[in-house]
């Protein structure tokens, strides 16, 4: 049986019959949840100009329309 880590607090949980997984409990699953909606966790990207190019179509489309 393999053990691992909960992604919250740390404690060491098994996979099996853990309705939670990979939390150890309901409670620190909702805080993972509440980190995400909140903005707390973010995923790093790089801004570039390119990234904005469709806006430029879509200036154009709705200017002929």
């Amino acid at each position: 049986m393999s053990s691992y880590k909960c992604s919250n607090c740390k404690k060491e949980i098994t996979k099996e019959n853990n309705t939670y997984f990979p939390f150890c409990s309901s409670t620190c699953r909702k805080v993972d949840f509440y980190g995400w909606i909140t903005e707390s966790y973010k995923i790093p990207c790089e801004d570039t100009d390119e990234d904005d190019s469709y806006l430029d179509a879509e200036e154009q489309y709705t200017e002929k329309n």
